[in-house]
């Protein structure tokens, strides 16, 4: 609750530039994904004055563009392409369906498990990092403190333990920043971001207070999915690794017809199997030329919150901004400095030092 428009416009600035930075090897291409997301996020109508921007005359775009078939374009119809286009088949993997994990291999990657679940709460609780990073950092601190680190690469199991362990750590520390101060954490948290606001909660410091019950019934949730997830993940391995041998033939139509269908009954509005189509043509483009999409989608979903968060304090520094973060929002400041810093040293740790997970 102490957290005002300056301290929020800070975090969620410092969250864009991390990700800007950690989302690929190429700081430049995911920068200019970021800025196009930002600003498809300002189509529509201007929070503060009320004015309509880049919507050239079209009523539809008014209210701006819809999250859900953004994503759903961004994400799902690039994937189908690119498994068309590999013409990938069904593999056979019936020398793995009887395999399970054997105790004695759990006690041998135990402190690597532990030490990579510490790594994923850590990354999971700050915003702009997510599964990626949580899992690249793990799997590199696993091979520094290996006696053979040369097996890495090389189907280690503690090497996809630490990945695994760090990346599935994440998942409950994202829901921190996104309960907390609507912040998603990640690409999972964003869609659950999108889930919220349709379900007409507005997560952010009031959502504890309007809707308590809801939110702690979320965590409760949580905790006991995970024990199932155990349970049922164990039982049903053989079943589901079986899921890879369905022919491409049947799975792509399903995907598509899915896609569609979630997209419509979002509103019910035939203009956003339009969108859907459009930003599934152009998430194509972007992956064929190496750009991620996942800084545009940030760059989209935090933008409204940024810009407003930033008219406030613009408001509130009475046209001395500068000075206004100097005098009296020095946290604020301190944030906005380390966020260039910050952003150089995870891009050169990931992208320099860090071995990559195969």
């Amino acid at each position: 609750m102490q957290f005002g428009p300056p301290e929020l416009f800070a975090v969620l600035l410092m969250r864009l530039i991390i990700i800007a930075a950690t989302s690929g090897a190429n700081p430049l291409k995911s920068l200019m994904m970021m800025m196009l997301g930002l600003w498809l996020s300002f189509i529509g109508t201007d929070p503060l004055g009320g004015v309509e921007r880049f919507t050239f005359g079209l009523f539809d775009l008014k209210s701006g563009i819809p999250l859900l078939p953004m994503l759903i374009g961004v994400f799902a119809l690039p994937e189908v392409t690119s498994v068309v286009l590999r013409n990938e088949k069904g593999r056979k993997l019936a020398a793995l369906m009887g395999e399970r994990l054997t105790l004695s291999e759990l006690r041998r990657c135990f402190r690597t498990i532990g030490r990579s679940t510490m790594i994923g709460t850590a990354v999971g609780i700050v915003p702009g990092l997510g599964q990626i990073v949580a899992a690249m950092l793990g799997y590199s601190a696993a091979k520094n403190a290996s006696k053979h680190p040369e097996t890495f690469g090389e189907g280690e199991l503690e090497g996809v333990a630490a990945a695994e362990a760090a990346n599935n750590a994440v998942n409950g520390p994202t829901m921190v920043p996104l309960l907390t101060l609507g912040i998603p954490g990640d690409n999972v948290t964003a869609i659950l971001l999108g889930a919220f606001v349709a379900q007409g909660l507005r997560p952010g410091p009031q959502l504890f207070e309007e809707q308590g019950a809801t939110v702690f019934a979320i965590l409760v949730a949580m905790v006991i999915a995970n024990l199932l997830f155990l349970i049922i993940g164990y039982l049903s391995i053989p079943f589901f690794s079986r899921l890879v041998t369905i022919k491409t033939s049947v799975l792509i139509p399903l995907v598509i017809m899915f896609s569609f269908a979630g997209t419509y009954v979002y509103r019910s509005d035939p203009v956003d199997l339009l969108i859907l189509v459009a930003f599934g043509l152009f998430g194509i483009v972007a992956k064929a030329a190496k750009f991620d999409v996942m800084p545009m989608v940030m760059g989209f979903i935090l933008g409204p919150s940024m810009e407003y968060a930033f008219g406030q304090t613009a408001a509130m520094s009475n046209g001395n901004t500068l000075g206004f973060f100097l005098t009296e929002r020095t946290g604020a400041l301190a944030v906005l400095l380390v966020t260039p810093v910050l952003g150089y040293l995870l891009w050169k740790r990931l992208y320099h030092k860090a071995p990559v997970a195969a």
